[in-house]
């Protein structure tokens, strides 16, 4: 019966290459790092076993079928799983090719949901042709997927290896700190390094005297630490920033965002407008001292790569960068935005304090030169009080911005129609200060990914809440009349003449649906928009 109504498919032969070639190189880890692994001939046999085995059930149990409204995906060996995805529920299509893949002419589709925090389906791979029947045909029964202009022979923006390379300069995280240290220690366990010998050719009398200065002068030894970790962090934040955005493009179309980028995987995808929920303005001291930002869309579709966020222009300066945002969704930066409660110094202030002294006293066991580290506490201070300086935000009728950081800085642009919840919380501290948490949800939203307002004064809170409120259900009447009109011009007799137009066209003279976006932005907008992105 199964197949009288799907034309059930398997993946490309020659996918087994690329499956051979990311397994070789996996076992060839596993089998070097242990040496007694490498002494015996049966584990050797037995992992290539393993391997083959994976390969060949993987590509003999998985087929999948694709109609107009669905794709059925059949997986699994022993515990068989089928998985049907209907495209109405189908958020983005993306299209992924690894090195492999792209000397193969292949290419793995990934069909993201709204509900998963990974793709929901994945065909591992497909041809290019049967990679494009496959998006066509999950696209053609939705409504945002109805005929468009043709694609742009130029993007709307676009990055240079030289671009790319000045904006991995302005990356930099602890997780890169770690990644670098763990690619060096997995090198020299493979004696591709030997930091034995390394440290052993470095010692001599003058490091042994450093050596000597440091034991009276911790600070001595901790600094030259501190340097190499923050080079080592910002040199493997550029490479990884390199490989991950290589020849950006982003596309403005008129019904949805499309991007392409990637050095050794290079990823296609397309974000319909209306799947966008809210947009951050990304930030660290050193671009917003040279007026550049990062622009991130938070959508349906949970991408766990970029942890919920999806990035839209990697830096740009400020005006271009709003010049492209407001295509995306129409928005007006605003001139003010209010401070939170002075009171978060204190808060902060006195967190810090203790989370240092626990750190120092437990430090001082171990090593008495630990209580050094108490200098640290003006430092915390001013820290507690930057967080305050850098905390604001302002509501417009539409739109609520948040802004929030100090080293990484993100300005939150969240529209009404786009709020699913608003929650109040207050800890014990922040109730005995007469603060509060105003904490708003959207839909898709990852884990830590919600704009917040952290110790508002309670008044503040019992006026912002109405008001965010009443302009949801103001954007939900003008949707709704919009919607309205959308069916009538389709088929009048099922359009509602009792709906909420009326009210709608009193109360919310236009739209901010993001699929118009692009109609509302004036096309004339040169970009010269402010340059700042706040003002207390």
């Amino acid at each position: 019966m199964e197949t009288t109504q799907y034309n059930f498919r398997r993946v490309d032969p020659r996918s087994l290459i690329i499956f051979m070639g990311g397994s070789a190189l996996s076992y060839a880890i596993l089998y070097f790092s242990f040496e007694a692994f490498r002494s015996s001939w049966l584990v050797l046999a037995a992992l290539v076993f393993l391997a083959s085995s994976q390969l060949l059930s993987r590509f003999i149990f998985f087929k999948y079928a694709v109609r107009s409204g669905e794709i059925v995906i059949h997986s699994g060996v022993f515990n068989r799983v089928r998985r049907n995805i209907p495209s109405e529920r189908i958020q983005n299509v993306a299209l992924e090719r690894n090195v492999l893949a792209r000397i193969l002419n292949l290419a793995a589709v990934k069909i993201e949901t709204a509900g998963s925090v990974k793709a929901e389906g994945v065909l591992e791979y497909v041809s290019i042709a049967e990679a494009q029947r496959v998006r066509t045909l999950l696209r053609s029964a939705k409504a945002d997927s109805t005929a468009e202009a043709p694609i742009a022979i130029e993007p709307d923006y676009s990055m240079s290896l030289r671009q790319v390379l000045l904006s991995g300069m302005y990356t930099f995280s602890l997780i890169y700190f770690a990644v670098g240290w763990a690619v060096f220690g997995q090198l020299d366990q493979l004696n591709l390094i030997d930091m034995e010998g390394l440290l052993a050719s470095l010692t001599s009398e003058q490091l042994e005297a450093f050596m000597e200065r440091s034991r009276r002068f911790p600070i001595l030894l901790v600094i030259p630490i501190m340097i190499g970790g923050l080079l080592l962090g910002w040199l493997t934040g550029i490479l990884v920033h390199v490989v991950r955005y290589y020849s950006f493009r982003l596309e403005l179309r008129p019904k949805k965002i499309h991007r392409r980028f990637g050095l050794f995987t290079l990823r296609e995808t397309s974000i319909p407008y209306p799947r966008v929920q809210t947009l951050a303005l990304r930030s660290n001291p050193l671009m917003r001292l040279h007026n550049r930002f990062r622009l991130v869309l938070q959508t349906l579709a949970f991408d766990a790569s970029e942890r919920g966020m999806q990035m839209a222009i990697p830096l740009a300066k400020l005006p271009r960068l709003l010049n492209l945002a407001r295509r995306i969704h129409d928005f007006s930066m605003p001139e003010t935005f209010n401070a939170v409660a002075r009171a978060t110094i204190r808060r902060f202030g006195f967190r810090y304090t203790v989370a240092l002294a626990v750190l120092v006293a437990g430090a001082h066991l171990l090593w008495s030169p630990a209580l050094w580290g108490l200098t640290l506490l003006p430092l915390l201070w001013i820290l507690a009080w930057l967080q305050y300086v850098h905390h604001d935000w302002t509501f417009d009728e539409d739109h609520l911005f948040v802004r929030r950081g100090v080293f990484w800085q993100k300005v939150w642009i969240v529209p009404a129609n786009r709020f699913q919840a608003i929650q109040t919380s207050a800890t014990f501290f922040q109730r005995r200060l007469g603060i509060c948490q105003v904490t708003v949800d959207t839909a898709g939203a990852g884990a830590f990914q919600y704009p917040r307002i952290v110790d508002i004064s309670k008044e503040a809170a019992d006026q912002l809440i109405p008001e965010l409120y009443q302009a949801f259900r103001r954007s939900m009447a003008a949707d709704s009349h919009a919607d309205g009109i959308r069916a009538m011009s389709h088929d009048p007799g099922q359009a509602d003449p009792s709906g909420p137009s009326h009210i709608a066209e009193h109360v919310h003279g236009h739209q901010h649906r993001p699929e118009h976006a692009g109609r509302h932005a004036d096309p004339s907008d040169n970009g010269d928009g402010p340059g700042r992105i706040y003002t207390h």
